[in-house]
């Protein structure tokens, strides 16, 4: 899956990527932990829907490119469960899992799975950022990131590229 990055608002400062915009304090980018359900909440009825909301608490806030990771991953649900009668939501620390109560015991085991491979998914794209903004970095200290066109970035990395 294709994350989508807000690469001119990121930068690579002593091996962390930071998150840059103008007039808010610079952010580390890409520092969410792996995530964890520590502890289940509540089970709320939902009005006009046959679903129950089940919230549980997270051990860690996730970033918007953790969630973009979950929600593909989120998409390629086993035999068994049907997309459309599943939705994750996240707030701050707080998942919320909205499903059919007599479908819980199924589905929960599937979103834990689903964020294990988020988490292993999260840590693949840490190396991927880094790489492509010392790229880029490279080529603004050699003056050639103005001149440089998206066609010659590219072929410059399938240059660099290793068979």
């Amino acid at each position: 899956m294709a994350v989508t990055h807000a690469w001119k608002e990121l930068a690579l400062k002593e091996g962390k990527v930071w998150h840059q915009v103008p007039g808010k304090p610079d952010a580390e980018y890409l520092a969410t932990p792996p995530i964890e359900i520590a502890a289940k909440k509540e089970a709320v009825p939902e009005r006009d829907d046959p679903r129950v909301a089940f919230h549980f608490e997270l051990n860690a806030a996730p970033d918007s490119v953790w969630q973009q990771l979950f929600a593909a991953n989120l998409e390629h649900v086993p035999t068994g469960i049907i997309r459309s009668e599943l939705t994750v939501t996240f707030r701050e620390k707080q998942m919320r899992m909205l499903c059919l109560a007599s479908h819980l015991e199924r589905i929960y085991p599937f979103v834990k799975v689903t964020i294990a491979k988020t988490n292993s998914d999260y840590e693949a794209e840490k190396p991927v950022v880094i790489a492509h903004l010392q790229t880029a970095e490279q080529f603004k200290q050699s003056g050639k990131l103005e001149r440089a066109t998206k066609k010659d970035l590219a072929q410059e990395k399938l240059t660099q590229l290793e068979l």
